[in-house]
């Protein structure tokens, strides 16, 4: 088990890329919440989730497509579609830090294993170089 605290969790996984998140939140997704799996935004992802073009059309239309370009996708409760850019994303991914931090198997190979001690006595040399 990780000696982190959910703080220190929050700031280490605040500085990780957005492809990164996407994949510790898509490995807990999976086990947790499957309909929040979180996709990249191209044909192969409409190939996969859809039979005909009509259903994806359809999935498109009544949901929420904001930019061609945005690289992320995902199903909203009704099976509709809704693109997410890098930045609401990372937002979306943000409201389950929570959740994350209580799964370490999810994000032990992307953090590394950080003691609260340690941090303290990291905050208390920046306190005395001040």
């Amino acid at each position: 088990m990780y000696d982190m605290s959910l703080e220190l969790f929050d700031a280490l996984f605040a500085e990780l890329d957005v492809d990164t998140k996407v994949s510790i939140f898509n490995e807990w997704a999976r086990e947790n919440r499957p309909d929040d799996e979180i996709f990249e935004f191209d044909e192969d992802f409409l190939n996969v989730y859809f039979e005909t073009p009509y259903d994806a059309c359809r999935a498109m239309f009544f949901g929420n497509i904001t930019s061609w370009n945005d690289p992320y996708i995902r199903f909203n409760g009704y099976a509709n579609l809704v693109s997410m850019s890098d930045s609401e994303t990372e937002e979306y991914i943000k409201d389950y830090v929570s959740e994350l931090y209580e799964y370490p198997e999810c994000y032990s190979s992307y953090i590394d294993e950080v003691d609260d001690e340690e941090e303290d006595d990291e905050e208390e040399e920046c306190e005395e170089d001040v």
